[in-house]
């Protein structure tokens, strides 16, 4: 059975491994065989304050622990409205070591970001590929990410376009694992994002 795992914003300057096996489970963190995949993921991290500085610190730690080579990004990526202006010193900056290393980042929007997404998805450093939702795939076609945009409507949905576009492309996909991640959470009970 192929999988679909769906992960959300909202964890403000937090980090979370995860590593996904062509068994189809989750397994514990660990250096990853040719069957598996490990990478990071990161949200609410665009401030360029000293907590985004401690997170990417202990990023680099966790990378010589447990090797992961990108990054999934959940929006709110850069602070103060998305402005461009702020693309080194509250990105470039905070993980210039990762990005030194090698590391890739796959950004999805967030309502911060949302102002300048045009900006943001041609900037080369967040992978987007000029596009404000896109897919890609990792270990060799094990798990093709779906990066997607819950900015298109004010009520945090996904518009028609891009619902019909990842109905295709998830039809489409040959990938063991579908990887949904995206900034808004799907369902929430809290007074912001509800």
């Amino acid at each position: 059975m192929r999988g679909l795992l769906v992960v959300c914003g909202r964890v403000s300057l937090a980090i979370g491994l995860a590593v996904l096996t062509s068994a189809g489970a989750l397994g514990p963190l660990r250096t990853a065989t040719s069957t598996e995949l490990i990478f990071a993921v990161i949200g609410d991290s665009g401030t360029g304050e000293e907590p985004q500085y401690a997170i990417a610190r202990r990023m680099t730690v966790e990378k010589e622990k447990t090797p992961f080579d990108f990054v999934l990004m959940l929006g709110d990526n850069i602070y103060g409205g998305g402005k461009p202006q702020y693309f080194k010193p509250r990105f470039e900056e905070p993980y210039k070591s990762l990005l030194g290393a090698g590391v890739k980042f796959y950004a999805a929007l967030g309502d911060h970001d949302a102002p300048y997404a045009a900006e943001h998805s041609r900037y080369d450093k967040f992978n987007m590929g000029g596009r404000r939702y896109y897919s890609f795939t990792k270990g060799d076609g094990l798990i093709e990410f779906f990066a997607l945009d819950t900015n298109e409507t004010r009520t945090g949905e996904l518009g028609s376009k891009q619902l019909a576009w990842l109905g295709e492309a998830l039809k489409s996909s040959q990938a063991k694992w579908k990887v949904a991640y995206l900034h808004h959470p799907i369902y929430s009970s809290a007074k912001m994002h509800p």
